[in-house]
């Protein structure tokens, strides 16, 4: 018997079952991503892009497992299909040449599979089923696709109607079977709900008078789902029945029974979802006399003599991707366990199998590494007895404020922290959102892996340096308020991106190190992959215990409240988009100033919440999304960076969910959160100021955000900006709470007021010697406060050359208008040509739009000809990947729309491969690494075209 699929793993797994339980053949193994890209890429032939394109448009790294292996096995020549066994015949083939006893299709995915709708202007606009969490969407790639919603029930009753046709067409003779997608797994989701049931009474008659077996959405006791966090996924007895079913239903010849109209209350009867099962969790570990490498060899039908430590699917004779699932029941029944739904798909080799045992509790026999999975219970106990895990903050806590005039000034930043939760251990200090996870985090449980911290690096002198090089999570918070106790002096670094040249980054990591010299770094997982070697104290966050209780109330040394005024707290380090990163010194008092005046600027108060997906090794997330709420007793709910820009909605989610009153933002993210958000009805209501904190600040991202979210409570004044950077620990300006930023037209861009400066803080606007320009006239921002930085760490020279008389010349261009800053750009973005100002990212903006331009990869400068007297302007623009590109078109196009918009001829314009220019950390173009680089090739930028 013959056996296909057009579906999800609803049809797929009972598909493997037939195989494996009844000897059927799979002549195919595809996955149906959503209805539509089938009908629209299947039925109607309308061809996707090449996939070198989509992988250039996507920046997937050749280098890069994930993506480029999803891309690789899965993209065939359609994008809306998935063949997990490439090397067989594909779907289409076999519709035109196989015999097919049995069809099994299924709409699960269009419950609730997004499709990216790519519309930059690289190419025509297409739609492809692309993961976008295995990439790094760059705020480039984030203005060129949108992220689609389900569809509607008509739409997808209509497509699977057509495909029905397709395929009855192709395959007269082949039994068809519809599993119409459950509903007992849409708790919390009343659309998803919708969706299930009403896509059944729109298809069933329709699809019954075709011949098709349809059955019914499917309704079982929690018990049999992978809830709470697979909505996706049954335990693997309901795909056995379902098998069971098909094959005497193929064999039998039953009519369609299943079609015959049931009671409403049974189609619409709801599971009462209060007995949720949690996820199963092993408490203690227990050895078990059976061994796994013979059940693996038995399930694959291999001598047990073959099968070691190193036997693997696709590696191992016999063990393919069809006898996974084989591979994965034999294990459950020998071991008498339950393991999750992932390891169908991740336990694919015996270590992976060993882990999935462990989690559930067990330990083979012929384990390896029992040191793999300690016991909990030889866990040192908490500060206190631990609360059950909360996935929410619950009901506001208000903590007591910060005593500002009794305060010592020479106290550690963290001391009113450490006095919080001594005396608040169970009240939320974090709500740490990452994947699958969502966990509300006490102030005891930080305050206990943060002495832990602090215990482990007892033996480093006062003031050294720590590097914490982690990924998105609670330790980040813990280690770097364990070093600030302890007296130390912690610094965040970045991981490498899959989007980063990883020499540019290894070669830029390694002189920060031998710069800043770290005695110590925090790291762990794959972040450790991004550590340079070298001769420091490397500590696996992973592995460190938490205080007990008697640690917690005995910490002392050094005292937390004097002694730390003048003494260095921490190292801020810039993005390095113009040359390696330079480390911020900044002081605890300088600290404890900046929040003092910012919390009054912004009304900000103990027990506000904010929420946040900013990555805290940017000062933006380091301080408002970090520091300033720790210091000020606020909860902070804490998104990972690229969970969100892929999701841009959870940030609302958790807004409105969590209550929050404040959000920090640069600039592009207001946009791609309208571009991208699919939920209506919001309630923003709590929210009293959204921060736009990314120079230039343009008014069209307020107006596109207020037209968005008008109706969910956002008004004019909610919508605020602030000017800051790491020198001046954060906030310069502020705009006034309450009231409606103002806006200022400059050669034809709009831009938002910055505000006015913070107390004890003053701005000078001022010409390339020094000297102060005339009111309102464009110049450089320099800048002098209370919270200024005392310089850069080991950076003498550019210390001198940034600090003068007291006054911090930011390279910033700007203009002061009635008292209030407004920020334009770099001074490095300014050139000077004839006299004539323009603006390097503006016209850069205008270039991406030119066909053929590879979006975000464009650098416009200047550089001084001693001949002319003045600078002339050079481009450098990658191209995208077409083999009937026109050069010479490209580069005329480039010159006129530069000339165009600037009334300058440009002297250089180069098209460069894709890659060629470097960029940093956050994303953005290293100007000054990508003009070395094109000036090392042995090319002067004036010169080039000659």
């Amino acid at each position: 018997m013959n056996v296909g699929v057009i579906g999800s793993c609803l049809s797929n797994l009972p598909a493997a079952l037939l195989m494996a339980d009844y000897g059927w053949t799979r002549l195919n193994n595809s996955a149906a991503q959503r209805s539509d890209l089938f009908v629209s890429q299947v039925i109607e032939g309308r061809e996707p892009p090449p996939l070198p394109l989509v992988q250039e448009l996507f920046g997937v790294d050749p280098a890069a497992d994930d993506a480029n292996r999803f891309l690789r096995e899965n993209y065939r020549h359609l994008c809306g299909m998935t063949e997990i066994e490439p090397s067989r015949p594909g779907l289409w083939a076999n519709l035109h040449q196989a015999k097919f006893d049995l069809l099994l299709l299924d709409n699960l995915n269009d419950l609730s599979a997004e499709i990216v709708r790519y519309k930059g202007a690289a190419c025509d606009p297409f739609d492809i089923f692309f993961p976008l969490h295995l990439i790094d969407v760059h705020a480039a790639l984030a203005e060129s696709i949108e992220v689609g919603t389900p569809l509607t029930p008509q739409q997808s009753a209509d497509n699977w109607i057509e495909i029905t046709r397709f395929v009855k067409a192709l395959q007269p003779r082949a039994r068809i079977i519809f599993s119409s997608a459950p509903y007992c797994t849409a708790i919390g989701d009343p659309g998803r709900y919708e969706r299930a049931i009403g896509f059944h009474d729109l298809f069933v008659d329709r699809a019954s008078a075709m011949g098709v077996e349809v059955l019914p959405p499917t309704n079982l006791p929690v018990s049999l789902t992978r809830l709470p966090d697979d909505r996706n996924h049954f335990d693997m007895s309901v795909y056995r029945a379902l098998a069971g079913h098909m094959h005497m239903s193929v064999l039998s010849g039953w009519s369609n029974w299943t079609n015959k109209p049931l009671p409403r209350e049974v189609v619409e009867a709801e599971v009462d979802h209060s007995c949720t099962p949690s996820p199963q969790v092993a408490e203690a570990v227990s050895d078990s006399d059976k061994s796994l490498l013979p059940v693996v060899a038995a399930a694959i039908g291999a001598p047990a003599e073959e099968i070691g430590e190193d036997a693997a699917m696709n590696r191992t004779e016999k063990w393919d991707s069809l006898k996974q699932i084989g591979v994965v029941l034999a294990v459950e029944e020998a071991f008498d366990v339950k393991l999750p739904f992932e390891a169908t798909t991740e336990a694919v080799n015996v270590p992976a199998l060993r882990r999935f045992l462990l989690e559930v509790g067990v330990r083979a026999a012929d384990h390896v590494d029992a040191a793999e999975a300690p016991d909990k219970a030889d866990r040192p106990p908490a500060v206190s007895a631990p609360d059950a895990p909360r996935d929410s903050l619950g009901p506001r806590l208000v903590a007591a404020p910060v005593d500002w005039g009794g305060a010592d000034s020479g106290r550690n930043l963290f001391a009113d922290f450490l006095a919080r939760a001594r005396s608040h251990p169970r009240a939320p200090y974090l709500l740490l959102v990452h994947g699958k996870e969502r966990r509300v985090i006490s102030n005891g449980e930080v305050l206990a892996d943060a002495l832990s911290v602090a215990a482990r690096l007892t033996h480093l002198p006062r003031g050294a340096v720590v590097a914490l090089v982690l990924d998105h999570s609670a330790h980040l918070y813990s280690g770097f308020i364990g070093c600030i106790l302890a007296g130390l002096t912690p610094t965040i670094l970045a991981p490498r991106t899959p989007r980063q040249d990883a020499s540019v980054f290894q070669d830029s990591m390694s002189v920060l190190f031998r710069r800043i010299r770290p005695a110590a770094v925090l790291t762990g997982g794959a972040a450790a992959d991004s550590v340079p070697s070298g001769d420091f104290d490397l500590v696996d966050m992973a592995r460190l215990a938490p205080a007990d209780a008697d640690e917690v109330a005995g910490f002392a040394p050094p005292s937390p409240t004097e002694g730390f005024g003048e003494v260095v707290a921490f190292l801020q380090h810039s993005s390095g988009t113009t040359g390696h990163k330079k480390g911020v010194m900044l002081t605890h008092t300088q600290v404890l100033e900046q929040v003092r005046l910012y919390s009054a600027a912004i009304g900000l108060e103990a027990g506000d919440r904010i929420a946040s997906w900013l990555p805290l090794y940017h000062d933006m997330g380091l301080i408002t999304s970090f520091i300033l709420p720790t210091i000020m007793g606020c909860p902070i709910i804490s998104l990972d960076a690229q969970e969100w820009v892929v999701r841009p909605g959870l940030l609302l989610d958790l807004i409105e969910s969590e209550q929050a009153q404040y959000c920090w933002l640069p600039n592009f993210a207001f946009l791609h959160i309208v571009r991208n958000d699919r939920t209506r009805g919001r309630n923003l209501g709590s929210m009293r100021m959204f921060v736009n904190c990314s120079e230039p600040c343009r008014a069209a991202a307020f107006d596109a955000f207020l037209e968005r979210y008008a109706e969910a409570g956002i008004t004019p004044d909610r919508l605020q900006v602030s000017y800051a950077m790491a020198e001046n620990v954060f906030a310069v300006t502020q705009t006034e709470a309450g009231q409606v930023t103002r806006r200022l037209a400059d050669d034809g861009a709009e831009y938002l007021s910055s505000g006015r400066p913070l107390q004890g803080a003053a701005v000078e606007i001022r010409d390339p010697d020094g000297w102060p320009v005339p009111l309102g006239q464009l110049g450089e921002i320099w800048l002098r406060s209370s919270c200024l930085f005392g310089g850069y760490h080991r950076l003498p020279e550019l210390t001198s050359k940034r600090l003068i008389d007291g006054w911090y010349r930011t390279g910033d261009l700007g203009r002061l208008n009635d008292g209030e800053l407004f920020v334009v750009g770099r001074t490095d973005d300014l050139i000077l040509v004839n006299g004539r100002n323009i603006v390097a990212h503006e016209v850069e903006d205008q270039i991406a739009a030119v066909p053929g331009v590879a979006p975000g990869r464009v650098l416009v400068a200047g550089e001084f000809d001693d001949e002319v007297g003045t600078s002339r302007i050079i481009v450098l623009a990658e191209s995208l990947p077409d083999d009937v590109l026109d050069e010479a078109a490209m580069s005329a196009a480039i010159g006129e729309m530069v000339f165009g918009s600037t009334g300058v001829t440009p002297a250089t314009i180069r098209l460069l491969p894709r890659g060629y220019l470097v960029k940093s950390s956050s994303g953005k173009l290293a100007r000054r690494a990508s003009l070395n680089k094109f000036a090392n090739d042995g090319m002067s930028l004036v010169e080039a075209e000659a």
